[in-house]
């Protein structure tokens, strides 16, 4: 039953807030003067939830010179503020000829209302609002023209570069720092000769020192270099300058070369403690400077994940000098510091360097120190040779997972360099134990056919991370011929060593692909989504069809038919029909996520109607990037709205009709 004006009334004066935002819902069935006097009125409600609503509900069917009359009349007054920010808001999404009345209204209004419609206007995606804005950049009041300095700054069009430049002679400081905020916002770059004269102003700080940064010239970096030590962002200056050219690169470099140790300390500080990005930055200027008193620090620094890039990067750039330097402390050094520096020079040195220095790597594997001796079978599994092996099979029976891991690591890379000694160091070890494990992977390098028995046996081992690492090595050494041992360790009593057998059978490929699908007939949960991935890695003539009925079975399933069908270089698309249709709305949302375009309008219309809410609401949001299409479509929604009863949904459904009716 349609409401009656006087009933909506009585409802806006409930004592509930809900009830008063439920009530809005129904202003749509009113007669519009009707429905326009009461979302007005409620756009001045004590709760924000209400002036939410009705800001929605307004934006749905008010776009006509009296919602803007009243619109404006409300940002005026100044008693109710949550009135005068939700008129605002309303205001924000009015378009077509209600725009076009805010504009013009525009030089009639003053103070704060002159200035929450010009954020109206310069927020609007509306071709005037550049000119308009530009033209408010001379206006008398500087809060007017810093508020349009900054909205020239959001829009991001750098045409608006030159008048905001401009501003930076304007004798109104608090112009020239909303000026400096936007240029920079924008990306952009302006000549020192127009920024020196501002450095006399500390008022304009960080933003300043940011568009020297910007600016690309050389004559930047000593004014730059005077505030290190006060603001952290002139270290961030710096590393823009540097990245601006060769000129300024230079300058960078020779500058901090010099810089007194005041300054240093500065950025050995800021190093250590600032946050990520001035860390980052400082880390970058101490590498810069080359001096060799860092070494250490940056050493210590590059244990840090997020820092060790920027140190490999930077002390390449000093070339041999980084390689004698490191060189030079290692002797000083002990555990993690000790460690870090091998990683570093490891990563530094060219083969024939690395070779040079395999007996001091060595050296370090024999450490009683396992996190330098991890550290120094990484570097020897690029460098080093078959006098390292044994040491590697000790360390590979070690107690920690990290070292053991390492020495698996280093002895298969040396087996491809060194197959047939790694092959005899491997001959009658005991392989029933967690050093068997890393030595799985070794096989998988230098196995051969005769070396599967001895294996195979190994797959009744009570270590569920042998059997897997078993089956890796048998899948690699025998190919084809281990189709039917590797399928056994489907029924393995671990689900790990299960997935392992899947993997495996990846690995051997198409001739493994009949006993995938023959697999597929009984697996159940992740082991059967496993093998339908693996159904996309080896192919088979019948996956497309098995792979269109798997897609209707859990989400699980149907996601990981989706990829197998993706990894066959199949268009996804053939299963759509499988997918828009799917009982679980996960599966429904991810395919409106993959499918996007070729998605209809009539097919996420028919999704208004799925039962599951979240479902409904990722149909609205794709259809919402349609409504300027045609009138079909914000015809279905006004259906769907009349008749959805989830708050999210409902409010969305509002959201896009507002922008469809309005804005667009």
């Amino acid at each position: 039953m349609i409401p009656t004006p006087e009933q909506i009334a009585a409802r806006l004066s409930d004592p509930s807030p809900e009830v008063r935002r439920r009530a809005l819902r129904k202003l749509p069935q009113l007669p519009p003067a009707d429905a326009l006097r009461l979302g007005l009125l409620a756009l001045g409600d004590g709760d924000w939830r209400v002036r939410k609503e009705a800001v929605v509900v307004l934006a749905v069917f008010g776009d006509g010179a009296e919602l803007v009359a009243a619109l404006l009349e409300a940002i005026e007054q100044a008693d109710n503020v949550g009135l005068r920010n939700a008129a605002a808001e309303a205001l924000s999404r009015v378009s077509g000829p209600a725009f076009d009345l805010v504009v013009s209204r525009l030089g009639e209004l003053s103070g704060t209302s002159r200035k929450i419609a010009l954020e109206v206007i310069g927020r609007s995606g509306d071709e005037r609002a550049e000119r308009i804005l530009v033209d408010h950049l001379a206006h008398e009041d500087v809060n007017m023209s810093a508020a349009a300095a900054e909205l020239l700054g959001e829009r991001g069009n750098l045409d608006a570069a030159k008048a905001l430049a401009a501003c930076l002679d304007c004798p109104q400081p608090m112009l020239v720092l909303a000026a400096l905020q936007a240029l920079n916002r924008l990306g952009a770059k302006l000549p020192f000769d127009r920024l020196e004269p501002l450095t006399a102003a500390p008022l304009y700080g960080s933003e300043l020192l940011t568009a020297l940064g910007r600016s690309g010239d050389p004559a930047a970096v000593h004014v730059v270099l005077k505030h290190v030590a006060d603001d952290p962002v002139a270290v961030k200056a710096l590393t823009l300058l540097h990245e601006s050219g060769k000129a300024a690169a230079a300058a960078v470099e020779g500058a901090l070369g010099v810089a007194e140790a005041d300054l240093l300390q500065v950025l050995v500080d800021l190093a250590a403690q600032g946050d990520p990005l001035e860390r980052r930055a400082a880390v970058l200027c101490l590498l810069w400077s080359r001096r060799t008193e860092h070494v250490a620090l940056l050493v210590t620094l590059a244990q840090e994940e997020s820092l060790h890039p920027v140190v490999i990067e930077g002390l390449a750039m000093w070339g041999s000098s980084a390689i004698a330097l490191l060189d030079s402390v290692l002797p000083r050094m002990h555990g993690l510091q000790l460690a870090s520096a091998i990683g570093l020079m490891a990563r530094l040195l060219d083969d024939a360097g690395g070779r040079r220095r395999a007996a001091l790597f060595t050296a370090y594997l024999n450490s009683a120190d396992l996190i330098v001796a991890t550290a120094a079978a990484g570097a020897l599994a690029r460098f080093g040779d078959d006098t390292v092996v044994a040491r590697l099979i000790e360390l590979a029976g070690a107690g920690q997972e990290r070292v053991r891991r390492a020495a698996g690591h280093a002895l298969a890379q040396i087996g491809v360099r060194h197959p047939e000694a790694v092959r005899a160091a491997l001959r009658g070890l005991e392989i029933e134990s967690d050093r068997g494990v890393e030595l799985m992977r070794v096989y998988q390098v230098v196995g051969r056919p005769e070396d599967v028995p001895c294996l195979a046996a190994a797959l009744s081992s009570p270590l569920p991370a042998l059997r897997r690492g078993v089956l890796g090595a048998i899948a690699s050494i025998a190919g084809p011929a281990s189709v039917d041992t590797v399928s056994l360790a489907m029924t393995d009593e671990n689900a790990e060593v299960r997935m392992a057998a899947v993997a495996a059978l990846s690995r051997i490929g198409p001739a493994a692909s009949e006993t995938i699908v023959s697999a597929l007939r009984t697996a159940e949960g992740p082991l059967r989504s496993a093998l339908i991935r693996a159904l996309g890695r080896v192919g088979h003539p019948e996956a497309p069809a098995i792979l269109r009925g798997l897609a209707r079975e859990s989400a699980e399933m149907a996601m990981a038919s989706v990829e197998a069908f993706q990894s066959l270089g199949l268009d996804p698309g053939e299963m759509k029909g499988e997918l828009l249709s799917h009982p679980e709305a996960e599966v429904v949302k991810k395919a409106l996520v993959f499918l996007d375009a070729s998605v209809t309008d009539a097919e996420l219309v028919a999704l208004l109607g799925a039962a599951a809410w979240d479902v409904r609401l990722a149909a609205v949001e794709r259809l919402s990037r349609r409504v300027g299409a045609g009138g079909a479509v914000a015809e279905a929604l006004r259906g769907a709205l009349s008749r959805e009863e989830d708050d999210l949904v409902h409010a969305a459904i509002e959201r896009v009709l507002g922008v469809g009716a309005g804005k667009g």
